[in-house]
C-alpha cells in the first residue's frame, strides 16, 4: 500500500490525479505526471503522438475514454509497446483471431499462465509457436493497441516519468511516426468503406509491408564505399556484445535464435541471409553477406540489409528477456545508432 501524504493534481477534465508529496528512495517515488490534458475531436491524439516523438519523450501515457484504459509507452521518442483492458487487445484473444493459435491452444495454456508464467513464454516452452512468431505477435498486437486509440472520439490522458521498463510487455522499439502514419491510413480507409467495421479484423500482414520495424535505416546514396562492411560490423559487435553479457546456457539459446532468425527469414531478407553462417560467438559470415549484396538484383538490397539486421538485433534482445540488463540493452542500441549516423558524414569527406 502506498501510504503516505498526497495532493489533487488539476483537474483534467473528468479525470482525477493525486500525486504524492515528497520524495522517497525509490525509483517509483521519483515518477510524476510529466503532461496531461483532455482531447475531444479528430486527429488530437495523432497531435499528441507526434510530439511526443519529435520532443524524444519517455514514460508511460495512460490514455482514458469511457471504461476503456490503454497505456502506450515510450522512450526517446521511440514506441515500446501497449497495454490495455479491453478484452479483445489480449495477447490469447489477439493470436486467435489472427488465426497464429487455436482456442484450444490458448486454453490449454490458461494454467501456466495463471500459475504466473507469461502466456508467450508459455506457447513457446509447449512448442505451439516459436519465439520469432511470439515476437512478432507482440509487435503487432501493441499496434493494434496503438492504432485503435485514435478511433476514442474524446477523452483524456496523462504521461508519468520516468518510465517502469518492467511495466513494458515487450521491449518493441518501433517507429512512432512510421506506426501512427499506418494507422492514420487504416483509419481513412474504414471512413471511406460503406458499412465499416467499428472494430474490423486486424491483418498483420498490413504493417509487416509498410516497414513498421525501426526507423528509417541510412540511405544507400549517403553511404560511403564500405558503408556495408561497417554496418555488418556494427551489429556483429553488438552480437558478440550481447552474447559476453550472458550466461553459457543463454548464450547457447541465443545462437539458436539466431539462426533460427536465419532459417525463418521472410522473403523481404531470404537473399541477404541465403547461407550465411553464425559463429560461436554469435556473429555473422560477413563475407557471405556480402557476395550476396553483390549478387542481388534489388536495388534496395542495402537497405533491406540494415532493416534484417535491426530485427535480428531487437529480436534477439526480447529473446534474451531479463537476462540482459537494461544498461546493456540501452549500450547496445546507443552504439549502433551511433555508428549509422555516422556513416552519412563519412561519405560527405570520401
Amino acid at each position: 500500500m502506498n501510504v503516505g501524504p498526497w495532493r489533487l493534481v488539476p483537474e483534467i477534465g473528468r479525470l482525477m490525479l493525486f500525486q504524492r508529496v515528497g520524495a522517497l528512495e525509490t525509483n517509483e517515488a521519483r515518477r510524476e505526471v510529466k503532461l496531461a490534458g483532455v482531447w475531444d475531436g479528430p486527429n488530437q491524439l495523432a497531435g499528441l503522438f507526434n510530439f511526443i516523438e519529435m520532443s524524444q519523450l519517455g514514460g508511460a501515457l495512460s490514455i482514458s475514454s469511457g471504461d476503456r484504459r490503454k497505456v502506450l509507452f515510450f522512450r526517446g521518442g521511440d514506441f515500446l509497446g501497449a497495454r490495455s483492458n479491453a478484452v479483445e487487445d489480449r495477447l490469447g484473444e489477439f493470436l486467435v483471431r489472427t488465426k497464429l493459435i487455436t482456442v484450444e491452444q490458448r486454453d490449454a495454456c490458461i494454467a501456466d499462465v495463471k500459475r504466473g508464467s507469461p502466456l508467450g513464454n508459455v506457447l513457446v516452452s509447449r512448442g505451439v509457436m516459436k519465439t520469432n512468431e511470439v515476437f512478432d505477435a507482440l509487435r503487432n498486437q501493441a499496434i493494434q493497441i496503438f492504432a485503435s486509440t485514435l478511433r476514442f472520439a474524446s477523452g483524456s490522458y496523462y504521461i508519468v516519468a520516468p518510465l517502469d521498463i518492467s511495466a513494458v510487455p515487450a521491449m518493441l522499439h518501433l517507429d512512432t511516426q512510421t506506426v501512427l502514419l499506418e494507422s492514420l491510413r487504416r483509419l481513412d480507409e474504414e471512413a471511406h468503406e460503406p458499412e465499416p467495421d467499428p472494430e474490423p479484423e486486424f491483418d498483420p500482414s498490413e504493417f509487416e509491408e509498410h516497414n513498421l520495424t525501426r526507423a528509417q535505416p541510412v540511405a544507400q546514396s549517403d553511404l560511403p564505399i564500405d558503408g556495408p562492411t561497417v554496418i555488418i560490423d556494427t551489429y556483429n559487435e553488438a552480437l558478440r556484445s550481447l552474447l559476453t553479457a550472458v550466461d553459457s546456457e543463454t548464450r547457447t539459446m541465443l545462437v539458436g535464435e539466431i539462426c533460427g532468425f536465419i532459417d525463418d527469414a521472410s522473403l523481404l531478407f531470404e537473399d541477404i541471409f541465403d547461407g550465411v553462417g553464425v559463429s560461436d560467438a554469435g556473429e555473422l559470415d560477413r563475407e557471405t553477406i556480402m557476395n550476396n549484396l553483390a549478387s542481388s538484383k534489388n536495388p534496395d538490397a542495402v537497405d533491406q540489409l540494415q532493416t534484417g539486421l535491426s530485427e535480428m538485433l531487437f529480436f534477439l534482445l526480447f529473446a534474451a528477456g531479463d537476462a540482459v540488463e537494461d544498461r546493456v540493452q540501452n549500450a547496445l542500441r546507443q552504439n549502433v545508432a551511433i555508428t549509422l549516423r555516422k556513416l552519412p558524414q563519412h561519405s560527405s569527406k570520401e
